[in-house]
């Protein structure tokens, strides 16, 4: 029994795949389109389902007038089968010419000879008659699918025009027309052919909104290709702009070191010639100036040496560093610059980079007394460790930061001591050195005439 049902099973899977490639032969043969433009392909494709389905109905059609013909004799009213067989072979010699690539010319001839037969159908048989009206809509609708709405209005101006006349000349009576058919009783033809025509109306609309929606689904994956690769276009802008910017930050860093190497020169050789001076005058005094000018020069060295090298280092010795190289600077603007800790604290890192945020705020909390006269003229520089977290405080009680300027201060090239004495970019490095390399924050608390304080927080390391 089961190698009775196997042997089935193998009959009905032989026989489908059979009747899949004998209709995939078929559809290669009569429907499927030539055309390459995506327009011009759906058109192809309904035209062909419209040529094979006109084909089988008028060869439904003769075989029905031959029948009648045969049957009836002369009382025979119904189309001459010679008349349907010469449409017959028209639309043969259509879908021939169809898909020889002739699909355009095709298509006009198609709806003319529909065009034609449906005047002929209201002439001979009167306006009125229900299976040419319904002609004339089948026509207008294949008219805006197969060649476009705008001819589609020119044949309904045509069947208007078409109905107008020729109802004025059967209602004038200027001619006589066939009205046999409105005594004649109804018979299963009449009703079977106004079915048949609305359904091709029906297929008609079906077949343009299928193959519209097709076209639609494929704008919208496209679409969404394209949203794709636009979107990882963006990523990899962005991330390639970040980089520059990186590149650049780091350039403008360099250039910053050497502007500032500019304005703390005056002040670095001034402390450089009084030692030597001094050796003349006392050697006690000899040996203690230039350990102090050694100091120095290493800390001028470090801003110019530029090697990304990490070590375990102090930060107070980094503070008192930069603290020496702008004591010139201090003493010349009459602020004495103060540095207190709680104790010495090592951090694994960049102590090039530490060097220059120390450098940049002292420096800035030197120029804020510029624009103020009086007062007290501090800028006190702490360091304390909070439980396993740096904490840097510089503290300065000069002209400060207006409320309107405060949101901006780490804005490259922001300055508000005028670009003849600041380049703006000073406070940028030490934000982006502070969150990039140190993986800190900064702070800023300011009052006009009272004062600012930074505050620089970052996780203490003691090793890679």
């Amino acid at each position: 029994m089961w190698g009775f049902r196997g042997v089935e099973m193998n009959l009905i899977k032989t026989f489908f795949s059979n009747v899949k490639r004998v209709y995939g032969h078929f559809f290669s043969v009569f429907i499927q389109p030539k055309s390459v433009i995506e327009d011009e392909a759906r058109r192809e494709f309904i035209l062909n389902i419209f040529l094979l389905v006109s084909i089988i109905l008028l060869l439904v059609a003769l075989t029905i007038a031959v029948r009648n013909a045969i049957i009836l004799g002369a009382d025979h009213h119904g189309s001459s089968p010679w008349y349907i067989g010469i449409i017959f072979l028209l639309f043969v010699g259509l879908l021939a010419s169809s898909r020889f690539g002739f699909y355009k010319a095709a298509s006009y001839t198609f709806v003319l000879i529909y065009l034609l037969s449906v005047v002929n159908g209201i002439y001979t048989f009167g306006v009125n008659e229900p299976q040419t009206l319904l002609g004339f809509a089948m026509l207008i609708v294949m008219s805006g699918v197969l060649i476009g709405s705008r001819f589609a209005f020119y044949i309904m101006l045509v069947a208007a025009l078409s109905i107008i006349t020729l109802g004025y000349a059967q209602v004038n009576h200027l001619y006589a027309v066939k009205a046999y058919w409105k005594n004649q009783a109804i018979i299963m033809d009449e009703p079977i052919m106004f079915s048949i025509t609305l359904g091709i109306i029906a297929i008609t609309a079906w077949l343009s909104n299928r193959e519209i929606e097709k076209s639609l689904a494929r704008a919208r994956r496209s679409e969404a290709d394209l949203k794709k690769e636009r979107d990882s276009l963006e990523i990899a802008v962005e991330e390639r702009t970040k980089e520059l910017k990186e590149t650049q930050a780091e350039k403008m860093t360099q250039l910053y070191r050497f502007a500032e190497f500019g304005r703390l020169s005056s002040g670095l050789f001034h402390d450089l010639i009084n030692p030597l001076t001094a050796v003349s005058l006392n050697m006690d005094k000899a040996t203690s100036a230039a350990k102090k000018m050694e100091n120095m020069v290493n800390a001028v060295r470090k801003q110019f040496v530029r090697e990304d090298k990490k070590a375990l280092f102090s930060l107070n010795t980094e503070i008192k560093d930069a603290v020496a190289m702008l004591a010139h600077r201090a003493q010349k603007s009459n602020v004495v610059v103060k540095f207190s800790d709680s104790g010495d604290v090592k951090f694994y890192g960049d102590a090039i980079k530490f060097n220059q945020i120390i450098l940049n705020l002292v420096a800035n909390a030197i120029d804020s007394y510029m624009l103020k006269t009086g007062g007290r003229r501090e800028v006190l520089v702490s360091l304390s460790n909070a439980g396993g977290r740096a904490e840097i405080s510089v503290r300065d009680y000069g002209a400060g930061i207006s409320k309107e300027n405060l949101p901006k201060i780490f804005d490259p090239f922001f300055t508000t001591k005028g670009h003849e004495r600041g380049t703006g970019i000073g406070l940028s490095i030490v934000k982006r050195i502070v969150e990039k390399d140190f993986g800190g924050s900064i702070e800023v608390k300011s009052k006009e005439n009272k004062g600012s304080e930074f505050v620089v927080k970052f996780p203490i390391k003691t090793h890679d």
